[in-house]
């Protein structure tokens, strides 16, 4: 018999999979579906066969807005597929459940706003704008828009939680980039310095921001631990 739960975290990477397994212990699922929409397609479509009534994307993301603070929490209420130009609304229900536990939280969450995903990482400061200019998103991620339209296509709810990882002023390294997903992402980073050693301040940098936005994920996921979200009627 397939086991079922009320909600089921959709995490690109390992690192976000790992602030989020407090949340197994209480009856959610978790998968780690890759970077990517065809990916986060793919796992949503699985994760909802297996019988969780609701999708919650869960993991980082890039600034685009420039004031927006590094750890800061997202719960965007509107997704931008920026391939296709499509717009999703997320579940209203579901996602004031997450504002009322997370309000909890002593750390910067916006409440609403446009995500948008995109098919290929922003790397600069100018990619960012751009993307600002043409979608008015705030942050910007590779895989909730891919995750909403599977939910709207069999009915189930959806929401999205990101956290802040990098500003719309910083370059991403692309040595990190390449790394992400490699079996020792820190040996590869180290390799990649080797050939790019000027991208070791941005790296520096993004390491410290890794570590922070774990910790903001981690807190939320303790406090959506205790709330009301993942249970079922």
């Amino acid at each position: 018999m397939t086991q079922k739960s009320a909600v089921g975290i959709l995490a690109p990477l390992d690192f976000e999979a790992r602030s989020a397994q407090i949340l197994v212990q209480h009856g959610w699922q978790l998968r780690v579906s890759g970077m990517g929409v065809e990916r986060a397609r793919a796992a949503a479509e699985q994760m909802l066969a297996s019988g969780v009534r609701r999708l919650l994307v869960w993991g980082t993301a890039g600034g685009l807005a420039p004031a927006l603070q590094v750890g800061s929490l997202f719960l965007p209420d509107v997704l931008n597929d920026a391939q296709s130009g499509t717009r999703h609304e997320v579940s209203a229900a579901f996602h004031n459940e997450l504002e009322s536990a997370l309000t909890q939280l002593d750390i910067p969450l916006i409440r609403s706003g446009i995500l948008v995903t995109t098919t290929q990482p922003l790397f600069t400061p100018s990619e960012k704008a751009q993307a600002a200019r043409e979608s008015g998103a705030l942050m910007v991620d590779m895989e909730a828009a891919a995750v909403a339209a599977v939910a709207a296509q069999a009915g189930a709810e959806f929401a999205v939680l990101r956290v802040l990882l990098d500003d719309a002023g910083a370059s991403l390294p692309s040595t990190v980039v390449a790394a992400i997903e490699t079996r020792h992402p820190h040996i590869s980073v180290m390799t990649g310095l080797l050939k790019r050693p000027q991208e070791l301040p941005a790296v520096l940098r993004l390491g410290r921001s890794f570590q922070h936005a774990h910790r903001s994920l981690t807190a939320a996921a303790t406090v959506l631990a205790t709330a009301q979200v993942n249970r079922l009627s």
